[in-house]
């Protein structure tokens, strides 16, 4: 039984990877259908960025009403009406010719793939123990990469070759084919697949539960260490959307005069980084599970160093491609760390799935916020300016997570006296 059990785990882990992935086709195809939209659809650069934020603001939003729902109905059903939302908006778009029906749907888009991640995480916490889950968390945070890659090297041909409309449409077809795989292979948890759980579950257990597990959520948001930590979530999200989103004009500017080519290349090794970031971050994870705040800081640190080389040789296109690769491979590594391991830390109060949905709401809070005054700092000062936000953002980031290790040091040493 104790065999069946485990391939049922390693299935229901593949299973939800798979999802994310699929959730990230879903979004992901956008970028590659924006300069046809503007013609297709005569509208102006300013519009159609517009589909995108609407997009990060109700995908954000989602991310609260999500953690509310996890805690009350299946799991397995909210990522099933997800993936039948997300296709029907793509496919709303692929028969659209009118711009408000575009960005009507990619905002339903965005609200209908915000009820993935914290259903994921809060399903994958119920069939893997908290030891376990230190190990295979880097998997179900490789599709935030691994997703751009199918993406763009799918549909990117198909739509050049036939048009923006089928960037759309197959996206749709696949979720729809998703969900019907999903529906019959999912489950909520060990028990509801006829297993009993190998761990005890904190809310399972027989010891007389913390006084921490009986404060209202409000409370468990008020903590110190969830205030940092989603502070902290913000600043990343933030710095790595406005990477993703401005990555590829920066290097097109920088690299001016290089063969087309070498370009392309260079601006898809940027997410070949974003991979290797996530699975270092896992595999240092797995080595020192016992010292997450100090790798933590390493982590921080390192992106720091990287910000600002890129801040003083932005000039240089290879530097500048390594230093933002090696940048966006840590704020991946990180951002994955903060939105899957730390609501581990919440598991014993009961709202472990809403810590999740509002970690990931501030995230693309970041994210909307960072597309945007990265937008503006580059159109008043120039791109300079906007390697010294990432820079001082950067910074910033790590003196937070140094004040509050040191805070946490102190008052652990309290008692002692």
């Amino acid at each position: 039984m104790r065999e069946d059990l485990q391939a049922a785990k390693k299935r229901l882990l593949w299973l939800c990877t798979a999802a994310y992935t699929v959730a990230y086709f879903c979004r992901t195809n956008l970028s590659l259908a924006l300069d046809d939209l503007i013609a297709g659809l005569s509208i102006s650069k300013s519009s159609a960025g517009l589909i995108g934020t609407v997009f990060f603001w109700t995908y954000a939003l989602g991310q609260l009403l999500c953690g509310w729902l996890g805690s009350r109905y299946s799991l397995k059903r909210l990522i099933m009406v997800g993936f039948l939302l997300s296709g029907v908006s793509n496919l709303g778009i692929a028969f659209s010719s009118r711009y408000l029906p575009v960005l009507l749907c990619w905002m339903m888009n965005g609200l209908a793939l915000s009820l993935m991640w914290p259903s994921i995480v809060g399903m994958v916490s119920r069939w893997f123990s908290p030891e376990e889950y230190g190990k295979v968390f880097i998997y179900l945070n490789l599709p935030t990469t691994v997703g751009y890659l199918i993406s763009w090297g799918t549909l990117g041909p198909i739509g050049r070759r036939f048009g923006w409309r089928p960037v759309f449409w197959i996206p749709a077809l696949v979720a729809v084919l998703f969900t019907a795989l999903w529906i019959c292979m999912a489950k909520d948890s060990p028990e509801e697949a006829g297993f009993q759980a190998d761990f005890a579950r904190p809310e399972e257990g027989t010891e007389e539960p913390a006084a921490e597990r009986r404060l209202p959520l409000w409370r468990v948001l008020c903590t110190w260490t969830m205030l940092v930590f989603a502070v902290l979530t913000l600043i990343q999200g933030s710095t790595r959307e406005s990477l993703n989103l401005w990555a590829p004009s920066m290097l097109t500017e920088t690299g001016a005069g290089l063969p087309d080519w070498m370009l392309s290349g260079g601006i898809m090794l940027v997410q070949v980084f974003s991979t290797a970031g996530l699975l270092a971050t896992g595999g240092l994870l797995r080595r020192r599970q016992s010292g997450f705040d100090s790798l933590f800081i390493f982590l921080l640190a390192f992106g720091a160093a990287c910000s600002w080389i890129l801040a003083l040789c932005h000039e240089n296109f290879f530097l500048s491609l390594t230093m933002m690769g090696l940048m966006l491979g840590v704020l991946y590594g990180t951002s994955g760390t903060l939105t899957t391991m730390v609501p581990l830390r919440f598991a014993a109060t009961g709202h472990s799935t809403a810590v999740t949905g509002i970690l990931n709401f501030m995230a693309y809070l970041g994210a909307a916020i960072g597309g945007v005054l990265s937008g503006f700092v580059s159109g008043r000062w120039g791109w300079e300016r906007v390697y010294l936000l990432w820079a001082a953002l950067g910074m910033l980031a790590l003196i937070i997570m140094l004040l509050s290790s040191f805070f946490t040091y102190q008052q652990q040493r309290r008692p002692d006296r």
